[in-house]
């Protein structure tokens, strides 16, 4: 490698590597040589950050940049933002994608052409903030839409900015809306990483399956926080499960209100992986923190479910439910004031483990119309609720390697359970140890720990 004579600058001496200072310099002229370039739109010098990337894609780093202030927008809010996000994004998609980029600031959007959104999204275009706690965009007084929304459009990106649905002054719409359905195609590719989600009059982040032919898949919600939603935290719904799929939620921390009607999360379709989860102030019978209805072949793990008040109810609110899914686990799980930690109805193949509830009416419910089958409870622990492990209308059901202690009772098993293995379990420190029904078939109870 050559190397320039030592430079004598004010008594300092520097080694000037030639191959390096060219290569920088080649990137540099390279940069601001292309149109629209991220160094030639930023006026705050924010870089952006790219994360992980499929295969197809291109690095938000080589798209061209396309900043909002040259459109007229305003990071003091005092005036309405919304054209100038949407001149933005239109000219980020005239490109074939692009990053539109958004200095630090607060910028006021209102639904400026009546379509139902303040910033509607193209594919290929990326929304990037100056980080969470210094962009934020709040919808204006009365507007009643979607903060931010996309329809049946892939590989879109919206990250580092804070979205603020103005609850107190709008009675509808979500913080971020994405529809997959209309005109038949998928929304796929989705990244919404590093944002705060606050005060939506509705959901704080839906993906909404508007019919059964298009899909959601490998959608990445990472690093979000959403402040009291009016409805759900995150939702997924739609009509068909097995078409959404392969979606991944991660390091995601909700605080619902307490008394609101919704879910941490809704989930619905298959192959989800949810890990690092937060939700707190779960409520109600009817809600969960996390709520998964009707899917497949997924993993929830390292979850933290917290409900309202000081001890759970039956009636509380649920740390995870699992309505009818199949071949689901739930791995390493704290749940406090609840109505039940765990409850699987009407699922199959189910495996809890790991999980720790305080203060939970139930900590593991199985039971359900359609009975469950095939359901494993390893290495958990219950401590001061009604009744550790509840099993009712339900096949095939193992308990092993668990402590419940502290509870009115350990275990129950009801009358219409069957096949209930209950093998190497502490059950010292309840009120009751066990009550296992004698009219429950094919049970069998062998090495737990007992007493008082």
């Amino acid at each position: 490698m050559s190397r320039r004579r030592p430079r004598n600058l004010a008594g300092k001496v520097f080694e000037v590597d030639d191959h390096r200072v060219d290569r920088q310099l080649d990137r540099v002229l390279d940069l601001v040589s292309r149109p629209d370039s991220f160094l030639a739109n930023s006026i705050d010098g924010t870089s952006i950050r790219t994360g992980s990337l499929p295969a197809n894609r291109l690095s938000d780093e080589l798209r061209p940049a396309f900043n909002v202030i040259r459109y007229g927008a305003d990071p003091f809010g005092q005036k309405d933002s919304a054209s100038a996000f949407a001149q933005a994004i239109s000219l980020a998609n005239d490109q074939g994608g692009g990053v539109v980029v958004v200095p630090p600031g607060d910028y006021l959007v209102t639904d400026h052409d009546s379509d139902g959104a303040a910033i509607k999204m193209e594919a290929s275009v990326t929304l990037s903030g100056s980080g969470a706690g210094a962009t934020t965009i709040t919808l204006g007084d009365g507007e009643d839409v979607d903060v931010i929304f996309a329809d049946t459009k892939s590989d879109i990106g919206v990250r580092e900015l804070t979205v603020d649905g103005n609850q107190d002054n709008n009675t509808s719409g979500c913080g971020i809306r994405l529809l997959s359905g209309q005109g038949g195609s998928s929304f796929a590719e989705a990244r919404i990483q590093n944002v705060i989600i606050r005060s939506p009059a509705d959901h704080g982040l839906f993906f909404d399956q508007d019919s059964v032919t298009p899909v959601f898949w490998n959608n990445v919600v990472e690093d979000v926080w959403i402040y009291y939603p009016g409805g759900d935290g995150i939702r997924f719904d739609g009509d068909d499960a097995d078409a959404i799929t392969g979606n991944r939620i991660s390091g995601v921390t909700i605080f619902l209100a307490g008394g609101s009607e919704g879910n941490g999360i809704r989930l619905y379709g298959d192959h989800f992986v949810v890990s690092g989860v937060i939700v707190e102030g779960v409520e109600g019978s009817g809600y969960a923190g996390i709520d998964y209805q009707g899917g497949k072949s997924s993993t929830l793990s390292d979850l933290s479910i917290v409900g309202v008040g000081s001890s759970g109810e039956q009636d509380d609110g649920r740390g995870v439910f699992l309505g009818s899914t199949e071949s689901v686990t739930v791995r390493g799980m704290t749940a406090d004031n609840l109505g039940e930690g765990v409850f699987a109805f009407g699922s199959t193949n189910t495996s809890i483990s790991g999980v720790v509830t305080n203060n939970c009416y139930y900590g593991v419910a199985v039971a359900g119309g359609a009975p469950p089958t095939s359901t494993v409870i390893s290495g958990c622990t219950f401590a001061d609720g009604e009744q550790g492990i509840r099993v009712g209308q339900a096949t095939a059901t193992t308990i092993t390697g668990c402590n419940s202690r502290g509870n009115a009772e350990g275990l129950r098993v009801l009358v219409t359970a069957a096949d209930t293995t209950v093998v190497a379990n502490n059950f010292t420190g309840n009120t009751a140890a066990t009550e296992i029904h004698a009219s429950a078939t094919g049970t069998i109870d062998e090495h737990n720990a007992l007493g008082e």
